[in-house]
């Protein structure tokens, strides 16, 4: 309180949560918003750098001048620094997605475009620099850099044209051979009417006293907001924050070459009109205006409307259907979804509202559910469900909660989607809808705000899912005047239709070749959406008021890009390889695959078997794109088809307890996924299955105390060949055994020996006798892998080795002895890719 205290009455902190890093982890990035009394629609980030007792509170005493001069303050904590989460000081955890991390904190936070300043101290210029080049319309094109430190240069951050202010302070971690050093003063020389760049020492040493900006560390101890429970901040001259202040104020650059347009931005133009989509298409897109408010004004935003277009400030925008009424939403919006239960018509089907907050979504959503309920019961005579199955969550604050069970947290992504709340009463599903069960609170805005993202499933016998969801509406912090409590669900809020919006942009882009479906969990639920997997049905809700203009805009322009989704052309793909599939064969490949999509890395149960399995289907659209130029790679990746990895660990010990996470926890099993995925070749699939074996981890049955007395053949034929049935694994699959597991897996391929076209023992720990033999047909593909380890010696590899691969012609005994060697982790999954490769190969 003694560092800023005009300022702390004032301050507002708050949470989100982000994916970062290689596996698109979640973190909690924490911070502070100081709104001006004054605004003058400019905000300032400030980002610390890299050091124990780096947090937040870096640039602090420059905050109540800012302040006063009407900028809006926002300040975080790095991921592992302050009161974020992650691990203490590991920036590398999530370097690679600093740009990522300050341009969704922008988007949440909603600061105007083209109106965000930054200061930036040792990395956290390198954030500030590489957010810039992310998205370089959010910036003013104004930057303050103390030590800057980064470790590739952002060329791109130079050719902005960006003006910058920046000094350096020489000690053991800053110095003048660092890239930042060289690069920003280059800068200065070449554009010195833009950038300032000012080593303090040197201008000492030349009599430019006048000139050094003085910026002293300073500790404090006993504070309970970093990791050591000390934190520094900055202490500048009155002399450096006038300096600073002076700088902000001058007119921004607008010169910005990193600005980027994404595809919602450029045009006005739907699919519709642009004739890319039909009656037929999957993607249905309509637009609802609601009435105005009693405490609106009657000015409209709206200057024509019709039937299928609407012209807000002079831009028309044209869609399947304008829908004016209050009631007449539901036929438009159902249309045949009250006929879902057809098995030849099933699969799912996606309702969804989207639109700011006050427009109508809620109440739209709950009209629907009622006028679903009334044609069912019209149409009883065609449909009569015993039972229907019902799923009712909520995403409040990046936390699913099941709305059914008192708001239970589901800590499982898979669980948010296995219906497992039977009803027998079409009336029950409104019942259980009451908005009773949905977090609200009231706003400067709206009264009844949905704080939250409500998803409801429906299923009913046939195997048909419809899902209704509505979405929390987008809100400016600064109109709904929310503070505290609100203002984290704000921001997550608008954080997670950030997240919506970036990825309808990669769907439509056709640049694009990745959808970032996991990036939140809002858009890991509404995937089937963006892949190409269901009828989604878009009811885009907006408000006709003149004050709400800058988001019904922005709503429409949501809605002109959702309906290019499935519009988008793919690569015509070769079909050698499978032309001569007859149609049942098709229908069991496709079957198989269906079933398969049941895999995560965190695992599922499968009720019927008794096993719990974990694993990762790598699809098609997930592997690496093949340039159009390599059709002949591409058509042979087809005929690949798809490749199966059945992998089984070790028996007993702290295997009971945990099962196969004994050898592969998920974040290892994920790494091995992610090596197997860019190591298998030029494409097919792969999909990984990790098996808990019976009685061990979360597998249903008895453990014998002596595993090497069972008989092996059974364990096979009563947990193996139920386990390749409900997986549809009926070729090109590989069996991998580690340590007792290798037993298992080489009894697998000798009594289903028609089920495996590969073999792969790792560190074998079966007590072999000497005397055994093994059959493999011509062809079959065997590899042993030796980590060294106490208990597993090369001894031990080398008897697994003879028995295995002498049989391989070609290779004298000798030779195949000193194949086996120590390998690394990373080559044990090469040597892993290389065998499903081979196998791949098999026609």
């Amino acid at each position: 309180s003694s560092l800023f205290p005009s300022v702390l009455p004032s301050l507002s902190p708050f949470a989100l949560t982000l994916p970062l890093g290689p596996h698109s982890l979640p973190s909690k990035i924490s911070g502070l918003l100081i709104p001006p009394p004054s605004p003058n629609g400019f905000t300032v980030l400030c980002l610390h750098g890299h050091g124990p007792c780096s947090t937040m509170f870096t640039w602090c005493r420059f905050w109540a001048r800012l302040v006063e001069e009407g900028y809006r303050i926002i300040a975080v904590d790095a991921p592992g620094f302050g009161r974020s989460g992650g691990r203490t000081g590991q920036a590398n955890l999530w370097r690679q997605d600093d740009g990522k991390l300050v341009v969704e904190l922008l988007e949440a936070l909603e600061v105007e475009r083209g109106k965000c300043h930054v200061m930036g101290q040792c990395m956290g210029a390198a954030m500030g620099m590489r957010g810039f080049v992310r998205g370089g319309e959010y910036f003013s094109g104004s930057f303050v850099f103390h030590n800057a430190t980064i470790g590739t240069w952002e060329k791109e951050f130079e050719e902005g044209k960006g003006r910058v202010l920046a000094w350096h302070e020489v000690d053991e971690d800053h110095m003048r051979e660092a890239v930042g050093y060289k690069n920003l003063k280059r800068m200065a020389k070449e554009d010195p009417k833009n950038v300032t760049y000012i080593d303090n020492e040197e201008y000492r040493r030349s009599g430019k006293e006048e000139e050094v900006l003085d910026l002293e560390s300073v500790s404090t101890g006993d504070v309970k907001i970093s990791r050591t429970d000390i934190v520094s901040y900055k202490d500048p001259t009155p002399e450096t924050i006038e300096r600073v202040v002076d700088f902000f104020s001058r007119p921004p650059i607008n010169k910005n070459a990193a600005l980027k347009s994404s595809p919602l931005e450029k045009s006005n133009v739907t699919a519709i009109e642009d004739s890319k989509v039909d009656a037929s298409s999957r993607v249905k897109v309509y637009i609802k205006v609601r009435p105005f408010l009693k405490r609106e004004s009657d000015k409209s935003c709206i200057t024509k409307i019709s039937d299928t277009a609407i012209t807000v400030k002079g831009l028309e925008y044209k869609f399947s259907k304008i829908i004016t009424n209050e009631t007449a939403a539901d036929d438009y919006v159902l249309g045949d979804s009250t006929n879902f239960w057809e098995p030849e018509r099933g699969g799912t089907k996606i309702v969804f509202a989207y639109g700011q907050t006050g427009s109508g979504k809620s109440y739209t959503i709950r009209q629907i559910i009622r006028s679903l309920e009334t044609k069912w019961q019209q149409e009883d005579d065609v449909f009569q469900p015993e039972s229907m199955m019902v799923k009712y969550v909520q995403i409040y604050n990046e936390n699913l909660l099941d709305m059914l069970h008192e708001n239970r947290q589901i800590n499982r992504l898979e669980d948010a989607i296995e219906l497992s709340y039977g009803v027998n009463e079409l009336t029950k599903v409104v019942e259980l809808t009451n908005e009773r069960h949905r977090t609200t609170s009231s706003t400067g805005m709206n009264d009844t705000s949905s704080r939250s993202h409500s998803l409801l499933y429906i299923s009913v016998p046939g195997g048909s899912t419809l899902c209704i969801v509505d979405l929390a509406g987008n809100e400016r912090i600064s109109r709904s005047g929310v503070t505290g409590q609100q203002l984290k669900e704000s921001i997550n809020i608008n954080s997670s239709l950030s997240h919506l919006i970036r990825t309808l942009n990669s769907t439509i882009d056709t640049k694009s070749k990745f959808i970032p479906t996991r990036d939140s969990l809002l858009t890991t639920l509404l995937s089937p959406v963006f892949k190409l997997k269901c009828q989604v049905t878009l009811l885009a809700c907006i408000s006709p008021c003149e004050d709400n203009v800058r988001e019904t805009i922005g709503t429409l322009k949501f809605a002109a890009g959702g309906t290019y989704v499935g519009a988008r052309k793919k690569k015509k793909r070769a079909k050698d390889g499978f032309e001569k599939l007859t149609d049942d064969e098709v229908g069991s490949l496709r079957l198989s695959r269906e079933k398969s999509r049941g895999l995560s890395v965190r695992g599922k149960m499968v009720n019927e078997l008794g096993i719990f399995v974990r694993g990762m289907e790598m699809e098609a659209d997930e592997l690496p794109e093949v340039e159009a130029e390599a059709e002949d790679a591409e058509a042979e990746a087809e005929a690949r088809g798809e490749t199966n990895l059945v992998m089984l660990h070790y028996y007993g010990s702290c295997a009971v307890e945990i099962g196969s996470r004994c050898c592969w926890s998920d974040g290892e099993l994920l790494e091995l996924c992610d090596g197997l995925r860019l190591g298998a070749g030029a494409g097919g699939r792969v999909r990984v299955i990790v098996p808990d074996l019976p009685g061990h981890g979360k597998s249903l049955g008895k453990i014998s105390s002596k595993p090497m007395k069972d008989n092996l053949s059974d364990i096979c034929k009563t947990f193996l060949e139920p386990l390749l049935n409900h997986f549809g694994c009926d070729s090109k699959t590989v069996i991998y055994g580690y340590d007792f597991g290798a037993g298992l897996a080489m009894s697998a391929t000798q009594v289903l020996a028609n089920r495996f076209e590969g073999l792969i023992v790792h560190n074998g720990s079966y007590r072999l006798s000497g005397n055994e033999t093994l059959a493999f047909r011509k062809g079959f593909v065997r590899e042993v892998l030796w980590t060294d380890s106490l208990w597993h010696t090369k001894e031990k590899a080398l008897m697994f080795g003879r028995l295995l691969l002498l049989h391989l012609k070609g290779l004298k005994k000798d030779t195949k002895e000193k194949n086996i060697r120590k390998l690394s982790e990373e080559e044990v999954v090469i040597k892993i890719a290389a065998v499903l490769e081979k196998v791949a190969r098999i026609s």
